[in-house]
This record gives structure tokens, sequence and C-alpha cells, in this order.
């Protein structure tokens, strides 16, 4: 599932690397966008094995459709688990020690490594001899969104192709074709996607949806003087603990509640786990909260609704927004960035919260 757009870039650039007949044995993809990445390696896997003859690759045989469900037996598939969201060495082990056996179905195999940058050392320095010395008719496709915490010498040993992101106009066919929004939906989402197709699926979740609009209201109510912003911010945490509860819930078990070998974690891996999940949320909360704020600057600037984010709240954003001079809207923007560095600094998200709503209260309120 991609969109038509990306889809035919996407096949380009594998045609043209397959045409070429110099497949390198490791490529690394960077960018931003995970999904674009993961839908390009499985089009490079089916090109790579797709059993019809003369095909680049048909998406109908046997081959193409197990590649596509990810239960191809010759399509090998990693990525980070545990509590501290790494890639060992006993992973990268099991990955070499598959590469090296015979291929169930007789041609080639792909490894593919979801997030690859989170490679421990000692696992790095093992998969760097799967690249240098790689066996017949293996393929290695790292996945990572840049190119830093990998060793220099697997950087200079890989294939590198780097994925922008989409313009807006991209995502929204995507939505509509593909995931069937309807426009008016799909113009909201792209616009809170920027570009990332991994970002707009996450918003086709109706609870994301949700969460936002909770967001946006909270902005609102904190503009009434009557509102105590101290009871909002306890709620608001309270909000973001069980938000995050939910999601450790339904993370699979390999990613959360076991190790790779199927044990269970201890409490204090656990802990991690749940603390990693809630600093995902209250990263997303922040994203939004401040992204209603670029908005209120946007609108009281220019009027146009068109440049907005949350164009769908535009009604509400005129009610208030020619109400506030442009540099009291900037330090309100400072002080939400400010509050998520002192969150990341270990300040309790409660104090920070209050301390935030206080301040943008202040600035806001007449």
């Amino acid at each position: 599932m991609s969109s038509i757009k990306y889809e035919l870039w996407n096949r380009s650039l594998i045609r043209r690397v397959i045409d070429s007949g110099r497949v390198a044995h490791a490529y690394l993809f960077l960018g931003p966008d995970q999904q674009k990445k993961i839908w390009t390696a499985i089009s490079m896997a089916k090109a790579l094995m797709c059993s019809e003859t003369g095909a680049f690759f048909c998406d109908q045989c046997p081959t193409c459709k197990k590649i596509n469900s990810h239960n191809h037996p010759d399509v090998l598939w990693l990525r980070p688990s545990g509590a501290r969201r790494e890639i060992k060495i006993e992973m990268a082990r099991s990955i070499q020690a598959t590469l090296s056996l015979k291929s169930y179905e007789g041609g080639k195999k792909v490894a593919i490594l979801i997030d690859a940058d989170r490679m421990n050392t000692e696992a790095a320095n093992s998969m760097l001899k799967t690249i240098e010395e790689p066996a017949d008719n293996t393929y290695l496709i790292l996945i990572a969104a840049d190119v830093e915490r990998f060793l220099p010498t697997i950087v200079s040993r890989c294939q590198q192709v780097y994925f922008p992101l989409e313009d807006r106009s991209s995502i929204v066919d995507f939505l509509a074709s593909e995931c069937h929004v309807e426009p008016s939906r799909a113009e909201v989402i792209a616009s809170l996607a920027y570009g990332n197709y991994s970002e707009a699926i996450k918003y086709l979740d109706d609870d994301r949806l949700e969460w936002r609009e909770y967001i946006i209201d909270l902005f609102f109510r904190i503009f009434h003087s009557e509102t105590d912003i101290f009871e909002l911010a306890e709620t608001c945490e309270k909000r973001i603990i069980d938000r995050a509860e939910l999601s450790v819930k339904n993370i699979p078990p390999d990613q959360a509640g076991a190790t790779p070998d199927g044990s269970d974690l201890t409490s204090m891996e656990r802990a991690s786990v749940e603390k990693s999940v809630f600093n995902e949320e209250v990263s997303v909360f922040f994203q939004i909260l401040e992204l209603c704020c670029r908005d209120f600057i946007i609108y009281n600037e220019t009027g146009d609704a068109e440049l907005l984010v949350n164009s769908d709240k535009v009604e509400a954003l005129s009610r208030y927004a020619r109400g506030f001079s442009m540099e009291r809207l900037l330090r309100c923007m400072v002080e939400i960035g400010n509050a998520f560095k002192a969150y990341q600094g270990n300040t309790k998200l409660q104090f920070v919260l209050e301390i935030l709503f206080d301040r943008i209260q202040q600035e806001l309120v007449a």
C-alpha cells in the first residue's frame, strides 16, 4: 500500500538498479519516513525474487504474495527488541547463520533490518563481517533514520539511498486512493503528517485524532481566566499515563514483554519499556500543542486558512487569534519548547505542565 506517485518512483528506482546489473549486496535506506523505506525494501525483495519469468515483479505470484505478507521464508525481518530497544549480537548472529544456509525456495535471500542503527557495538561489528563477506545470492537492507549512529566502516560498505519527505498532495492522494479517507479528513491528516507517510498512517487511528482534539481543546481552555490550570495539568498527565499504559499493552511480546528467546523481561526492563512509551506519548503531546500555537501565529499574521496545519479548526482559531499580539504568541511558542526540554531533563510532568499552562494563561488571558 503506497501512493500511486510514490509507487511509480519506487519502481523506477529499483528497475534502474536491477537493469544496471550492479545490485549491491548491502543497502542503507536513510530518511525520516519509515514507511517509505519499508515499502521500498519490500519492493526490492520482490524485484530480486519474483518467480514470474520476465516480470519486474508481478505482485501476483506466490513469491510476491508471501513477501507482501511477511511470510516468505527467504526474506528475513529483524527489528530492535527488549527494554533497551536494541539489536543485540545474538540477533545479528541469528541473521548471519540463516543467510549462510541454503535458500528454502532455491533462490535468493534478503534480510531487512528495521532501525538498524539500534545495533549495539558487538552486533554492528558482527554484522560488518556479513557485509564484507556476503554469501552468494544474499542481500542486506539496513533501514535507519540517519547515518550518524552507524560504524563508518558499515556506511562505507553499503549503497546509500536517501528517501526525502513527500509533498502534501502525495499524502492526500495516498489517503484518498489507498486508505479511502474522505477528502476533508485527508487534507487535515496530510497537514499533520508533514510529508511523512508513517505519520499519516498513525493518524488513520481515530484515537490519535481524538487525542489531537483533546489537546487543541485544552489549549483553548487555557485562554479562559476561570480555568483551573493546576487541575487541568493533573488531568492532562493522567490522560497521557492512560494512553501510555494502553500502548504498552498493544506492543507485541517480542518487543516489550519478552526477550527474543521468549523469556520474560525483568521488572526493571519492563519499567524501561513503559518509560520509553510514556516519553513518546509526552513527545506527541508537545508536538501537537506546538503545532496549535504555530497555527495561531500563522493565522494572526496572514489570515490564510490554507497555511494552517489544523485547517479544520479555522473557526475557533479566528475567534481568538486576532486578540493576541505576535510577541505574546511567540513567547508562548518558546515556553512550549522550554517545557518539553524541562521534562526531558527529568522534571515531573505535572509540574512542567502546571508552569507551562500558567505562563500561557498569563501571556494570553486579558
